[in-house]
């Protein structure tokens, strides 16, 4: 979905992995699992919103093919949208998890093999 974020399709691309969340996050039983697909799915309609509020204000068609390949090509490197910015959190709060693990594995030392 990351990859398709600032396509001019994104909103409708993305429905059908949206809807496949959401029906993931209500059959599931497993918390931890309901929770990220339900931010995930959230994230995914957030970044639709921005997008079509994006093509709004645009004054080409779907017929102008440069123009439709060069859409949210600055935001795009630039990471300004809501998708890109989650995205950023998320990662940094794996690394801030992964960073800690290291320390208290290096607090406690080798481990001794017998």
């Amino acid at each position: 979905l990351h990859g398709l974020a600032y396509d001019v399709s994104f909103p409708e691309a993305a429905v059908p992995t949206v809807a496949a969340l959401k029906r993931l996050a209500k059959s599931t039983k497993i918390g931890a699992l309901q929770q990220r697909t339900r931010r995930l799915a959230a994230q995914c309609d957030a970044q639709s919103a921005w997008v079509v509020g994006q093509r709004e204000r645009v004054d080409f068609s779907p017929r102008d093919a440069a123009k439709a390949a060069a859409f949210l090509a600055d935001e795009r490197e630039a990471g300004a949208g809501p998708f890109s910015r989650w995205f950023k959190g998320e990662v940094a709060a794996v690394e801030a998890r992964e960073a800690e693990q290291r320390a208290i594995a290096d607090a406690r030392g080798p481990v001794q093999a017998d």
